[in-house]
């Protein structure tokens, strides 16, 4: 009796595999005829059941199935199932594992863990691995191949369209293996990664993929490649890791001096921003050098020659202006720095003469003279500021005080009468 017992039990479990094989091979003649909602209630019933959940065969099929439903243009199969690039991405990964005979690597993570990935790409390149079916590895592959562009087509999607960048990179990423496995190295895969990476604030990641792209010099340019470590700089001050910032910009202008306008001028932001001007120079020489018709780096040297206590050299700074208004005609600040030289000059001469002692009225009257000098030469400057920036207060205070003390009375009224909106 109990050997009955046991024979009708074992009877059972052999049926029941053989139902979970026959759904299989169900899912898969509907494959063949493209009937994918048939194909996809038979699959996803067969890859979860216990008799089949590790089936190499079945997840190929699974794959196979969901990159169908993916890519029909068939109403009827195209809302089947809202990520069926993900899903096909987890079969022909899942295939890959449980094919091979050694269940030791079937738990193996090839996305995240670079010694499972290590361990993984050993094992496929030796021939004496065992597989369940040789050819499911090459079935994956070609499926690889063409999932590799639905991924990045709806990562796309997800970026520019959803702006659901973390969904983005997921995408991107996968992309990004699926090339891997096929041989090929997807430099604009890499490129998406690290635009999803940022947007999603993930700046690990976006470090390891600008990393990534610099050491393989992407880009049509050179301005683009030098581009790579400005982004890449960029993460690294996220993350406060200000000498990494540093090595990080100076190694792309080193590696790409005529093409680093971005880097130079970021380096010279850097040590502005930190005070630390002599530095400024440094990267302000170099930038001009590489970039002569740049405006802004010419108006830079001129405010450090011009604020700067220990580096103040006010011919410099007139110098460096004047080459910015003569590449930007309309640098509003560049022509009012200029003015304010002037007019500073003629005001101390002005305290100066007011020093000077009330008996001797020739030296009090070439001061003078003097001040009315500089107010004369800082006058074009201010008026062009002026014209320019009609509405800035200070600029017009200062020419209403020189028309006054130039004696052209009626322009100090009517700067006067504009101020006050009259």
């Amino acid at each position: 009796m109990r050997r009955i017992i046991v024979l009708v039990g074992l009877i059972g479990l052999i049926s029941l595999s053989f139902a979970q094989t026959n759904k299989r091979v169900t899912a898969f003649n509907y494959l063949k005829d493209k009937e994918y909602d048939l194909a996809k209630e038979a699959i996803d019933k067969c890859v979860v059941h216990q008799k089949t959940a590790t089936d190499a065969k079945a997840w190929l099929y699974y794959g196979q199935i969901y990159y169908g439903i993916s890519t029909s243009k068939d109403k009827a199969y195209m809302n089947l199932d809202p990520n069926p690039e993900l899903k096909s991405y987890k079969g022909y990964k899942n295939a890959l594992l449980y094919n091979f005979k050694d269940k030791s690597f079937w738990t193996l993570d090839i996305e995240n863990n670079q010694m499972d990935m290590i361990k993984f790409s050993k094992a496929v390149n030796n021939r004496e691995t065992k597989y369940v079916d040789q050819m499911i590895l090459m079935d994956v592959i070609n499926g690889f191949s063409g999932l590799s562009n639905v991924l990045i087509n709806k990562g796309l999607k997800e970026y520019q369209e959803n702006k659901n960048y973390k969904s983005a990179l997921e995408l991107f990423e996968h992309s990004l293996f699926t090339a891997q496995m096929t041989g090929k190295i997807d430099t604009q895969a890499v490129y998406f990664c690290a635009l999803a990476a940022v947007k999603a604030k993930d700046t690990d990641k976006a470090i390891d993929y600008y990393k990534v792209l610099a050491k393989l010099g992407y880009g049509k340019k050179e301005v683009d490649k030098a581009n790579n470590y400005y982004f890449l700089a960029k993460q690294y001050l996220i993350k406060n890791d200000t000498a990494k910032y540093v090595k990080t910009i100076s190694k792309g202008i080193e590696k790409y001096p005529n093409s680093s306008s971005n880097l130079v001028v970021e380096m010279i932001n850097f040590y502005l921003a930190k005070g630390m001007q002599k530095e400024a120079l440094e990267y302000l020489d170099k930038g001009i050098a590489a970039s002569p018709t740049n405006a802004s780096l010419y108006y830079a040297r001129g405010s450090i020659y011009d604020t700067d206590s220990l580096l103040q050299d006010k011919d410099k700074a007139l110098e460096a202006y004047k080459k910015t208004v003569e590449i930007d005609p309309n640098h509003f600040d560049a022509y009012y720095n200029m003015g304010a030289i002037y007019y500073n000059k003629a005001a101390a001469k002005i305290e100066e003469a007011n020093n000077v002692d009330p008996d001797d009225f020739k030296k009090y009257k070439a001061v003078k003279a003097e001040a009315d000098v500089f107010f004369k030469q800082a006058l074009p400057y201010l008026e062009k500021a002026h014209e320019i920036n009609p509405k800035d207060m200070p600029t017009m205070q200062s020419l209403k005080l020189i028309y006054y003390r130039t004696g052209e009375l009626e322009k100090s009224e009517a700067m006067k009468k504009e101020m006050e909106g009259k």
